[in-house]
């Protein structure tokens, strides 16, 4: 089971349950192809994060995650090479040029923070939260093709759904480096939690996760239709299971508890094939 964290197929994983939700609740109209190449693409850009990280750390690596990849890199570096060659293959046979417009300036914005990250990777003082470049970019990842080939024009409640996963995939990122304080401080890696202290981290995300509850709340109060309540009340229960860890920190450092459920929570989006219909019960 920990390969499977190691390879970050669980995040792969919550991916493909997020892009469901996206599909369903902006109603598109694309070929199924894609729900191959976004969680491809998701796999990519972490493989190629971690790859970054072993290599720049090499022996020195306390997590085993950067130690595995380090050893690993020439066979990861090469399948990632092939998958982006697969990728971009079928994304020129199969989707139309929109998403090909789309799809590079997310490449080029993927590279850009992936090389300011191996560069300045030691920067202790960073203005923008690794953080929440990595939820903005895996939030676009996962809502810009769906957004692009809507058959619909956005409306309050996509907005709103759409930024309150902005903001669980920010408070995601930054709940893994409040457990992870240690591991990367003696890492000598940036994060959140280190640049801000545990203690205001701790606050911070309360607050968030809290916000969110109540954002989630009045948008399943707020909207009549039962597929946007629904995802509101999805977004609602995944925060309300990263609030209860934040307040139980100890409860899931046991057997590293805590890397399952952060990175399981995205798996709660693929409900939202119920359709509505826990709504009506």
């Amino acid at each position: 089971m920990q390969q499977i964290q190691i390879l970050s197929l669980d995040v792969v994983a919550g991916s493909f349950a997020s892009f469901i939700m996206a599909w369903k609740i902006l109603n598109m109209q694309a070929p199924a192809i894609l729900f191959i190449i976004i969680p491809l693409c998701v796999w990519i850009v972490y493989t190629t994060d971690h790859l970054i990280d072993g290599i720049k750390l090499k022996e020195s690596a306390i997590a085993f995650r950067h130690r595995f990849h380090y050893a690993k890199q020439f066979p990861l570096i090469a399948f990632v090479l092939f998958l982006c060659f697969m990728a971009l293959l079928l994304s020129f046979l199969y989707l139309p040029r929109e998403i090909h417009y789309f799809g590079l300036l997310m490449g080029m914005f993927i590279m850009l923070y992936l090389s300011l990250v191996y560069v300045y990777g030691k920067m202790k003082r960073i203005f923008i939260p690794k953080e929440f470049v990595i939820a903005l970019v895996y939030t676009a990842g996962i809502w810009g093709a769906p957004v692009l080939l809507s058959t619909q024009v956005l409306g309050n409640a996509e907005i709103m759904i759409i930024a309150e996963f902005l903001l669980l995939a920010f408070g995601n990122t930054i709940l893994l480096s409040y457990f992870e304080y240690k591991q990367d401080s003696d890492s000598g890696q940036v994060s959140f939690s280190i640049q801000y202290g545990l203690g205001f981290t701790r606050i911070f995300l309360i607050t968030l996760f809290v916000l969110l509850i109540a954002l989630g709340t009045i948008g399943v109060l707020l909207f009549d239709q039962k597929l946007i309540s629904l995802a509101f009340l999805i977004f609602s229960v995944m925060a309300a299971i990263m609030l209860w860890m934040i307040l139980h920190p100890a409860s899931f450092y046991k057997h590293k508890m805590y890397k399952w459920l952060i990175e399981s929570v995205f798996l709660l989006p693929a409900l939202i094939l119920l359709d509505g219909k826990m709504i009506s019960i």
